[in-house]
C-alpha cells in the first residue's frame, strides 16, 4: 500500500481551519471583500476613463497660466494677438473665508469668470 506524504504547510493549514474554523472563515470573507472592491474599482476605471477624457477635452483647458498684479482688457487683446495664441480672458482670483460656524471660518479662493455661457 502505498502512503501519502502531505507537505507540513498543508497539515499545519488544514489543522489552523480545524481548530479556529470561525477565524479561517473571517479570512475568507475579508479576502473576498477585497477581491471585490479591487475588482469594483477596475469597472469603474474603465468605465470612466473615456467618459472623463472626452469631458476634459470639452472644457478647452488652458496651456499656460499667467498670473499678474493687474490685467486689462489691453493686455488681453496684445497676448490674444500673439501667434499660437488661440484664446485669452482675464480670470480675476479673489481670497476671501467663508463662515462654517459661529466662530469657524475657513479659506475660500474665488475665480471670477465673465462670461460664463463661453
Amino acid at each position: 500500500m502505498r502512503r501519502v506524504v502531505i507537505a507540513p504547510r498543508w497539515r499545519k493549514v488544514v489543522r489552523d481551519i480545524v481548530d479556529r474554523p470561525g477565524r479561517s472563515i473571517l479570512a475568507v470573507i475579508a479576502m473576498t471583500a477585497g477581491v471585490f472592491a479591487l475588482g469594483t474599482m477596475a469597472v469603474k476605471q474603465a468605465i470612466l476613463r473615456p467618459v472623463l477624457t472626452t469631458m476634459y477635452g470639452d472644457t478647452r483647458p488652458s496651456s499656460a497660466t499667467l498670473y499678474t498684479d493687474a490685467a486689462s482688457d489691453a493686455l488681453i487683446d496684445a497676448v490674444s494677438g500673439v501667434e499660437g495664441v488661440g484664446d485669452a480672458e482675464v480670470r480675476p482670483v479673489l481670497l476671501a473665508r467663508a463662515q462654517v460656524g459661529e466662530d469657524e471660518w475657513v479659506p475660500a479662493i474665488l475665480y471670477v469668470i465673465r462670461d460664463f455661457d463661453q
